[in-house]
């Protein structure tokens, strides 16, 4: 079963919003975007989703934040998916 790693914030109102991991949009134009929204991004980082479970790790350089250790539960819970 292939991993398919995502770029991810995670907004305070919104929850997770997952992308692609590309060059060519980084954690700081989606931290853009959500200026636009009530809330705040409380983590940034990188999620792997692979056999119905998601792992966050890492951390945004052009939002200067970190994943937290929360987050791979709070996205599994999103996402439908087992708890690890």
């Amino acid at each position: 079963m292939s991993t398919t790693t995502q770029k991810y914030v995670r907004h305070s109102n919104l929850g997770f919003i997952l992308w692609p991991k590309t060059d060519a949009l980084w954690h700081e134009h989606m931290g853009r975007l959500l200026t636009r929204v009530p809330g705040k991004i409380m983590s940034a980082g990188f999620a792997d989703v692979q056999g119905g479970t998601a792992r966050c790790f890492g951390r945004s350089e052009s939002l200067d934040m970190d994943s937290d250790p929360s987050d791979s539960v709070a996205l599994a819970l999103q996402l439908g998916l087992e708890t690890v």
